[in-house]
């Protein structure tokens, strides 16, 4: 569906469609990209195709969730190993944490939490 891909393609690029408007917020260009039309369709799988396609996308999602410094919510880093996922409580505690190795399977399931976290 290529709707679908051109979704996914939005929401692989958000990071820098964020920094370059400088006043509209994630959840704002957020429903600009289409996802609330096709969110049950989006899955990670697409979302990493996107981001084969741009994988300098993936350098700008761990520069957002760095610059996030929140104390709950999902984040992404790199790590020795490859990179991590994972979602920490309002306490601060680690709710989950996945590790893998390849950047581009992290970053697509990072992108999918993190989306449907900002779209709720």
């Amino acid at each position: 569906m290529k709707e679908l891909k051109n979704v996914a393609t939005r929401i692989a690029m958000l990071p820098r469609s964020f920094n370059q408007s400088g006043t509209k917020s994630m959840k704002t260009l957020l429903s600009e990209t289409g996802y609330s039309e096709v969110k049950e369709l989006l899955s990670v799988s697409e979302i990493k195709e996107s981001l084969r396609t741009n994988p300098e996308c993936v350098s700008e999602w761990l520069q957002y969730s760095e610059d996030k410094r929140v104390e709950s919510g999902w984040y992404f880093r790199q790590t020795s190993g490859g990179c991590t996922v994972g979602k920490r409580a309002r306490n601060g505690r680690h709710v989950s944490e996945q590790s893998f190795p390849d950047a581009l399977d992290a970053c697509a399931v990072f992108i999918k939490q993190e989306v449907e976290s900002i779209a709720t």
